[in-house]
C-alpha cells in the first residue's frame, strides 16, 4: 500500500509541474493557479506529515468535484430561471372562434397549438405522425396541425390580426396555394434529383406537379410572427418520400412562395435571410 501511496503522490506532483508550465496561458489562468495552490498544499502535507498520501485522491479530484457541484447547482437554477421568466398568456386555452379562423388553441411552452382544415390538401399523403411521418395508409382528409408563434415583443401573446388574416387567406385560397407550392417545388425537386443521383442515390421520377400528390403530405402549418403588408408569413412543413429524415419546408406570404428547403425552413425562417433562389427549370 505504501508503494501505491507514493505512486499517487508522484502523479500529483507531475500534474502540479504540468500546470505550473501552463500558467503562462491567459485562458483559465485563475483556475490553474487555484489548482497549484491546493495541490502544493496537499503534496506538502502528505510528504511532511503522517497524513496518508491517499488523501491526494480527493485533492486531485477537487476540480472535478467543483465542476459537478457547479452543474448540480447551475442546472436547477437555469430551469428555475426559465420557469420564472418564460412567457405566459393570460389564458392557456383559447376557446374555438375566439380568434377566427382558428379553432381551439392550447398554449404549449412558447406557442399555440391546434388543428386546421385545409380541404385543398385532401388526397395527399396523411403525414400527421412524428416528424412528418405517415400516420396512415389512407389519403389525408385535409386536417393538419397548426402552430401560431407570437412575436418576441408581443404584449398580448394571443394570435395577432395579421396572423389571423394569414390563416384565413390559406383557407380561402387553398387551391391557389397548393398550385403555387407545387409549381415552385418542381424546379427545386429536379435540381435535388440531379445532385442526389450524381452521388449514387435515387429519387422518384416527377415530371409534373400532379406527381407530388402521391409522394408527400402536409404535416403542420406554422403561422410565423413575421409580418409584411399586414399579413403574416406562413410556413408549411411536409413529410415526403424522397427525404424521410429532413422533410420539406415551404414559406409563403399569401400565395407567394418565399423559400423552399428542408422541414426546418417552415418554422426557422427569418425575413432577413436571403431566400433560396429557384434553380433553372429543367430542359
Amino acid at each position: 500500500m505504501e508503494t501505491l501511496g507514493w505512486i499517487i503522490w508522484g502523479f500529483g506532483y507531475l500534474l502540479l509541474v504540468i500546470t505550473l508550465f501552463r500558467l503562462g496561458k491567459k485562458k483559465g489562468r485563475a483556475r490553474r493557479m487555484f489548482f497549484c495552490i491546493y495541490a502544493s498544499a496537499g503534496l506538502a502535507l502528505t510528504y511532511y506529515t503522517s497524513l496518508s498520501k491517499f488523501h491526494l485522491l480527493w485533492i486531485l479530484m477537487l476540480r472535478f468535484l467543483l465542476a459537478l457541484i457547479f452543474f448540480a447547482l447551475a442546472v436547477p437554477a437555469a430551469l428555475g430561471y426559465h420557469k420564472i421568466t418564460q412567457r405566459r398568456p393570460k389564458l392557456k386555452i383559447l376557446p374555438p372562434q375566439s380568434h377566427p379562423p382558428f379553432g381551439e388553441l392550447k398554449w404549449d411552452d412558447d406557442n399555440w397549438e391546434g388543428q386546421i382544415l385545409l380541404p385543398a390538401w385532401t388526397g395527399f399523403q396523411s403525414r400527421r405522425g412524428a416528424y412528418g411521418s405517415q400516420d396512415s395508409g389512407s389519403q389525408s382528409d385535409g386536417l393538419v396541425a397548426v402552430n401560431v408563434n407570437p412575436a418576441d415583443d408581443a404584449v398580448e401573446l394571443t394570435p395577432s390580426e395579421a396572423q389571423c388574416r394569414a390563416m384565413k387567406f390559406q383557407i380561402e385560397h387553398s387551391e391557389e396555394v397548393v398550385q403555387s407550392v407545387l409549381t415552385a417545388l418542381l424546379p427545386h425537386y429536379q435540381e435535388w434529383k440531379k445532385e442526389w443521383e450524381s452521388c449514387g442515390g435515387k429519387m422518384p421520377v416527377v415530371t409534373a406537379v400532379a406527381d407530388f400528390k402521391k409522394l408527400m403530405g402536409l404535416s403542420q402549418v406554422h403561422v410565423l410572427p413575421h409580418v409584411s403588408d399586414d399579413l403574416a408569413y406562413v410556413g408549411m412543413e411536409f413529410g415526403c418520400e424522397w427525404d424521410d429524415e429532413h422533410g420539406l419546408g415551404v414559406v409563403l406570404h399569401g400565395a407567394r412562395v418565399v423559400d423552399v428547403g428542408q422541414a426546418d425552413t417552415a418554422f426557422c425562417w427569418q425575413p432577413d435571410e436571403t431566400p433560396v433562389s429557384p434553380p433553372p427549370s429543367p430542359k
